[in-house]
Order: C-alpha cells, then sequence, then structure tokens
C-alpha cells in the first residue's frame, strides 16, 4: 500500500528544506513505495504576507540582530505570541486539510519551528490527528519547537535532547541522530583532482568563504582575505547576485579568487577548501564536519548562529573571531600550523552524522 509523507519548511532555498531533501532521498532509497512531497508553508500558507515576514527577518537580522537574540530563545516571548501563532494556524486550516486529504498522507515532517508550531495547534484542535515528526536542523533548540503534540523528534546532540527533556518533552519522544544531510556530501573526493577540474591552483591553500544562502556580510570579509592572505580563495554568494557581479567584477583579472553564486556544487567546493570561513548555519555546519573541514566563524549573529558557535567551538572543529584583526590572524595561524587543522578535521569527522538521514527514515516508518 502506496504512503505519502508531507514535508513542510518555512522559506526556499534554505538549510530547513535542504534537510528535508537529504530525507526524502533517504526515503526514495530505502523506501521506494513512500512518495513524498515538500511545501514552504509559509508561502503556501500566506502568499500575501509571507515576502513582507521574509524581508522583516533579513532587515532584522541585518540591522537589529539584538532583537533577534531577544526573541529567539526566549519562554515569554514564546507564550506572549502565541495567540497570534495559533490565529494563522487557524487561517491556514482549510489549506492543510486540504493538503493532507489530497495526498492521503500518512505523516507530517517539519523541518522547520514556523510549521511545527502551526501543525502542532491543528492536532490540538483535533482538526487531524496524523503523526507529525519534527528534524531540528541547529545545534541548539528554542521553546517554539516544543510542543506535546509532535510524535518524534529528530535532534542533532544529547544536549539539545536534555534540554527538551528539561522542558517538559517526553524522552521516548526524542531521537539523536544528527542534522540529515545529502548523501552527496558523505563522499569526499581527492582534494587536487577537484580543484583541477574547477579551474583552481592546485597546490596553493585554498579558503573557502560562506555566508548562507543570502550571502551575509561577505563582501568585507572576501576583501579582507584577498587583502591580507597569500592563499587562493573561493566563495560562494548564494542567492545574493548583486554580490556575485559585485565581486565578479573586482576580482576579474586575479587567478586566485573563484566566485560561485547559488550552486549545487557545494559538496565539490567543499573538497576543494582547506578552511572555512562561515556562517555557523546548521546545515552549513553539518556538511562541513562530515567533509572534515575546520571552521572560522566570524562575527556570528544572535540567536542560532550563537547557539551553534558555542558549540562547534566547544567541540574543538571551529575557532571563533569577532574582529577583521583576529580573523586574518587566526587564518594564518591555522594554515601555518597543518597539525592544527589535521586536529580539527579529525575531531570534525568524528562529530559528524553522515547517516542521519537514513536514521531518521527508519525512525519515521517505524510511526507510520
Amino acid at each position: 500500500m502506496k504512503k505519502y509523507l508531507l514535508f513542510f519548511y518555512s522559506t526556499p532555498y534554505s538549510g530547513h528544506r535542504n534537510a528535508a531533501e537529504a530525507v526524502r532521498i533517504a526515503l526514495r532509497k530505502h523506501h521506494p513505495q513512500v512518495e513524498t512531497h515538500d511545501i514552504d508553508l509559509f508561502t503556501y500558507g500566506y502568499p500575501l504576507v509571507a515576502p513582507l515576514i521574509a524581508k522583516t527577518y533579513l532587515e532584522i537580522i541585518k540591522h537589529f540582530p539584538q532583537i533577534w537574540d531577544y526573541i529567539w530563545d526566549n519562554e515569554t516571548i514564546e507564550q506572549i505570541t502565541r495567540p497570534l501563532r495559533q490565529l494563522f494556524s487557524q487561517l491556514s486550516t482549510t489549506k492543510l486539510e486540504n493538503l493532507v486529504n489530497h495526498f492521503q498522507a500518512s505523516a507530517l515532517v517539519c523541518t522547520h519551528a514556523f510549521p511545527c508550531s502551526l501543525i502542532a495547534e491543528e492536532k490540538k484542535r483535533k482538526t487531524f490527528s496524523l503523526p507529525l515528526v519534527g528534524i531540528v536542523t541547529d545545534f541548539a533548540v528554542h521553546p517554539y519547537w516544543l510542543h506535546k503534540e509532535v510524535n518524534l523528534y529528530i535532534v542533532p546532540t544529547e544536549k539539545v535532547k536534555k534540554e527538551m527533556v528539561d522542558r517538559g518533552i517526553k524522552e521516548k519522544k526524542i531521537r539523536v541522530y544528527g542534522i540529515p544531510i545529502n548523501p552527496q556530501f558523505i563522499k569526499s573526493k581527492n582534494k587536487k583532482q577537484v580543484r583541477r577540474q574547477l579551474k583552481m591552483h592546485t597546490e596553493i591553500p585554498t579558503v573557502l568563504i560562506m555566508g548562507g544562502s543570502n550571502g551575509l556580510g561577505m563582501e568585507k570579509t572576501v576583501s579582507l582575505c584577498y587583502d591580507n592572505l597569500d592563499t587562493q580563495i573561493v566563495v560562494v554568494t548564494g542567492l545574493n547576485k548583486k554580490l556575485y557581479y559585485q565581486l565578479k567584477r573586482y576580482f576579474y583579472k586575479s587567478p586566485r579568487v573563484h566566485i560561485f553564486g547559488y550552486t549545487r556544487n557545494i559538496s565539490e567546493i567543499m573538497d576543494s577548501a582547506d578552511l572555512l570561513i562561515t556562517k555557523p548555519g546548521g546545515l552549513t555546519s553539518a556538511e562541513a564536519l562530515v567533509k572534515r573541514l575546520p571552521m572560522i566563524i566570524f562575527n556570528p549573529l544572535p540567536g542560532q548562529e550563537e547557539h551553534n558557535t558555542t558549540y562547534l567551538v566547544e567541540q574543538g572543529v571551529a575557532k571563533r573571531v569577532n574582529t577583521p584583526e583576529e580573523l586574518i590572524k587566526m587564518t594564518k595561524h591555522l594554515l601555518q600550523n597543518r597539525h592544527l587543522l589535521n586536529r580539527m578535521s579529525h575531531l570534525a569527522y568524528r562529530l559528524s552524522s553522515p547517516l542521519a538521514a537514513e536514521k531518521t527514515v527508519h525512525a519515521i516508518n517505524e510511526i507510520i
């Protein structure tokens, strides 16, 4: 009997969607009889306000990050905003019901707290009683994730599990499997061979710079590294087309700067690098761990970035810097001391969870 799973996230071209896709790929491999569909619940449920909300979020992150820090892990704010989220849930009830009925879904899977919260409210109102799975894609959890209506949580670490249990989630509902990543990241290619394929220098130390899907805060970082480091620089600007063309114009004569826009080739690009300077998004960090790629985290934003940074630094797989001077000093230090890079690389692979997607699939299969 064919089964259908619906996957919900909140923004396209995000780590949350990539996590959903990783699990969907594993499902197709291990349970081909299970069909899946992914839905951006923000856009699907609220097409008129979704662009405004996304833009507001980015403006807060850019200009008022302290506000996001206050909102992100604040139980008081979670309680105050609960009526608003209940209203959003009620507004999307008909659309959610139509989706569930159309696909005759066997379970609902959320890789972002927003859809998880809305669907939990629907279950609370007895709109439907399908199993609900929450996949936490950061190395920390906030109160918007926590709902007794969720049947199964997939979390990245034992520490996150303990936090959830301390906040009232039953331990038996939580599986510590890691953050699901696309299987293409699991196999690494020869560094020199990949550099040759990407038309890079094969012998020069290579620094990869990433700033998430929106390429936040990268322009100054790239210029800083170019002016102060004798290295090859690889840049991924994500969806930020303006930044992509700016960097292309500025560095078009430089053979040691290689710029990529939005690409599905991140696995090979990571294989080419000795060191990653990045924003510590959960998916990017999980992919770098599997690639044994040491990280430098430059001036992380409050909220999930701050929590992810704390975890990665504590585990010895990343270094945190807060100023341009610290960034250059740390980068030079690591590239000049290969034993430190090798140790970070070893710790990264030990910390990685290459089979998180497969384990998640088996757990979901159990509850359906």
